[in-house]
């Protein structure tokens, strides 16, 4: 499974990377672990996704509501999915995305260079 997060995390930091918000993409990954362990992951998305008329913060929800459909934690959105989970898998799906984070992290300082 981590293998598997590892290989979207670097699709996602591949497109980023392409992109002309991709510095700021790069500091807003570094920043969500912290944000969810402090907030929560519910939260945190909520702030996000207000957030997402800016390209960076859509494209960071975006991925990480690929991540969570890609393993089964949700059929729809979100916001809304995650709501009525249960704590053990809401609790597995906050690992998920932190882990997913972690490798998202560590790719986009390899790959997003500033200039």
């Amino acid at each position: 499974m981590i293998s598997e997060r590892a290989k979207v995390a670097f699709k996602h930091v591949q497109q980023a990377s392409t992109q002309p918000y991709k510095k700021e993409y790069k500091q807003h990954i570094k920043k969500l672990p912290q944000i969810i362990h402090t907030n929560g992951l519910i939260q945190t998305m909520a702030f996000v996704k207000a957030k997402a008329k800016e390209k960076d913060f859509q494209q960071i929800f975006d991925n990480i509501s690929h991540l969570a459909k890609h393993e089964g934690y949700i059929k729809g959105d979100i916001l809304q999915d995650a709501i009525q989970l249960d704590s053990d898998a809401y609790r597995r799906l906050t690992q998920a995305v932190m882990d997913y984070l972690h490798w998202a992290k560590r790719f986009a300082e390899a790959e997003i260079r500033e200039d």
